[in-house]
């Protein structure tokens, strides 16, 4: 075997470790990368409908308070309207009646608050339902480019062991 011979074989043995040196480097470092980042991607939108349902949950609390103290306002002036007949003077009778247009002012904001509430509940529940559907789609992208990145993977290290 002449010198150039050898100077060829080395060069083709260098060829062959790049090779090598650019599969692990792929391999070890940037289809773990790339998974990691694709994750990333993947849970911050599945956080955003979290929030979004975090949102509803609250929404829904809100609406249930607001149904309480409607309730309780409601009682009250019933209370207050079967107080006016043991009234003995005018006055204590103008007072309650005062109280009980207090209450029904009351009454009247809570709904309209109620009200509100529910529609912001309806256009949630409505937002929530777009991203679950939209999430489920990006889901299957991302196991799909997941499988196909760690099928990569396997190819590279079947590439090393031969």
């Amino acid at each position: 075997m002449d010198l150039k011979d050898q100077i060829q074989r080395l060069i083709e043995l260098q060829e062959v470790d790049s090779k090598i040196i650019s599969y692990e480097k792929d391999k070890d470092i940037n289809k773990p990368r790339l998974i990691e980042e694709i994750t990333k991607n993947f849970e911050e939108k599945k956080n955003i409908t979290k929030e979004v349902e975090e949102t509803l949950k609250k929404l829904q609390v809100d609406k249930k308070q607001k149904e309480i103290d409607l309730q309780t306002k409601e009682e009250a002036v019933k209370k207050n309207q079967s107080q006016l007949y043991q009234l003995k003077t005018n006055q204590e009778y103008q007072a309650k009646l005062k109280e009980i247009e207090s209450l029904k002012a009351d009454i009247s904001v809570i709904e309209e608050d109620l009200l509100q509430i529910m529609e912001n509940i309806d256009q949630t529940a409505k937002k929530l339902e777009d991203k679950k559907t939209i999430i489920a789609q990006e889901e299957a992208d991302f196991k799909r480019e997941k499988s196909k990145i760690e099928e990569e993977i396997k190819e590279i290290e079947l590439k090393l062991t031969i």
